[in-house]
């Protein structure tokens, strides 16, 4: 293939990428809560390159540095055992069938440091949580905010009742891809 005159933006490896979401992505969260006078206790999101989680985080956790960040990883990724076991475990890696979290290699756009935490899940727990979001908060998201949206009704069972908390999840696609039940 010819290469001249192309620009391979790499969005795995990319620490641009990680870069942009610090300035934009947690930035525009950061504004919200302070402007709002509102604490933010849990950070939720799915991480694919990293880019996204790793750069907001970053950002959020400078402004609120008792913030939890949780990353719902699926279940045949690398990222849950890179970050609780310290190493990649070959035989964990598979395929699952939702579309943008997690990662068969380590991404370099990933920084498990802003971590505090990564649940798996698996498919059918991300497809479980679309059909929540729609029917219990009118939002018709796809997998990735699925599974953002059943890891954060977990992490409320699991919280004491005598004290409030807030929570943000992203919701990061629309629902268009949502017939995984048929693939």
């Amino acid at each position: 293939a010819n290469k001249q005159n192309s620009i391979l933006i790499n969005q795995y490896d990319n620490l641009l990428n990680t870069e942009c979401h610090y300035d934009t992505t947690g930035q525009e969260i950061v504004d919200q809560f302070i402007n709002q006078n509102i604490p933010l206790d849990y950070f939720i999101t799915v991480g694919g390159s990293g880019g996204t989680i790793t750069g907001s985080a970053k950002k959020i956790k400078e402004y609120f540095p008792k913030l939890k960040v949780i990353m719902p990883d699926p279940k045949g990724s690398v990222y849950y055992d890179i970050f609780n076991h310290g190493k990649i475990i070959k035989e964990n890696i598979h395929s699952y069938k939702v579309e943008g979290p997690g990662n068969p290699v380590f991404c370099k756009s990933m920084d498990l440091s802003h971590i505090d935490q990564i649940i798996q899940f698996i498919d059918e727990q991300a497809i479980q949580g679309c059909r929540d979001l729609a029917s219990e908060q009118g939002i018709y998201a796809g997998h990735s905010s699925g599974a953002n949206y059943f890891i954060a009704k977990k992490l409320i069972k699991t919280l004491p009742k005598d004290k409030s908390y807030n929570i943000l999840i992203m919701i990061l696609d629309s629902g268009m891809k949502n017939d995984i039940d048929n693939k």
